[in-house]
């Protein structure tokens, strides 16, 4: 069963760390998905952020929106956090330019249950 999930409460900016801490029954596996530009372009294919990472429950996960994949785009990551008995939680994470305003994303947090 997935505890607790800590993310970022606000959107975040080309090049800042997004860190993400699960306590649940590990090993957890978090899945990332980027959505550059919104809507996804025609024949969109997936990045190299995007990308499936095993964690200990309390490790930290740390990603850093890459400037050549952001560029001056918007849009946000999408993680899909499944501990070892199949609990499933989804959240997503905004990208900013840092010259914009953040009203662009609503308030983000944690994930309890």
């Amino acid at each position: 069963m997935i505890n607790h999930i800590q993310y970022p409460r606000t959107p975040v900016t080309i090049g800042q760390p997004i860190e993400i801490s699960v306590q649940a029954a590990d090993p957890i596996t978090i899945r990332v998905a980027c959505f550059v530009n919104e809507p996804p372009p025609p024949r969109y294919s997936s990045c190299s952020e995007c990308s499936t990472s095993v964690v200990r429950s309390g490790e930290l996960f740390t990603l850093i929106p890459d400037p050549k994949t952001w560029g001056n785009k918007r849009g946000g990551y999408e993680f899909t956090v499944i501990d070892v008995t199949g609990d499933k939680k989804m959240f997503r994470v905004n990208i900013v330019e840092a010259s914009l305003d953040s009203s662009y994303a609503s308030s983000f947090g944690s994930l309890a249950q």
